[in-house]
């Protein structure tokens, strides 16, 4: 299975689209910090910034993206957009009409 054949949605727990079931918080700020990358990165992939402070929820949400296969992180404490995730990003950055 190709997984970037597969529409966006495929990899959330909600659909946008149609208003089903909210994200966790979780999922919520893992979305936001796919989206803050995105920015951070001029949307490229494989472009590495370190993360400052990491408190419970942020780790959590970076390991949520990470699972998903949305960012790699290093040793260095350093986030990286994978190409699933600039998708994800890119889709998330549309208007829904």
């Amino acid at each position: 299975m190709d997984l970037y054949r597969l529409p966006v949605t495929a990899y959330l727990s909600f659909n946008p689209c149609f208003g089903t079931s909210m994200p966790n918080e979780t999922e919520a700020m893992a979305l936001a910090l796919i989206r803050l990358m995105h920015e951070a990165t001029d949307g490229k992939v494989m472009q590495w910034r370190r993360i400052r402070r990491l408190d419970g929820a942020t780790e959590e949400a970076v390991a949520f993206a990470i699972g998903r296969g949305w960012l790699l992180a290093d040793t260095r404490r350093r986030i990286s957009l994978t190409a699933l995730g600039l998708r994800l990003a890119e889709e998330l950055g549309k208007p829904l009409n």
